[in-house]
């Protein structure tokens, strides 16, 4: 289940989508193993949520915002 941005129409601009996704990936992955079990459960909810503010952060830097 990898969370996939909107395709884009310049090679740059994807790449960086990639690398973007592959360091917020990083650091979800890595605040996870940081926590007890106890305190993992609804982390899927609440790692979509990050990424969809990365995406949304994303999408208004390139439309120049």
């Amino acid at each position: 289940m990898r969370w996939r941005r909107r395709k884009c129409a310049e090679n740059e601009t994807v790449t960086e989508a990639r690398l973007l996704d592959e360091e917020v990936d990083k650091r979800l992955a890595a605040s996870r193993r940081a926590r007890p079990d106890h305190e993992r459960r609804g982390q899927r909810v609440q790692d979509q949520m990050v990424r969809n503010h990365f995406g949304e952060l994303f999408r208004l830097s390139m439309e120049g915002r």
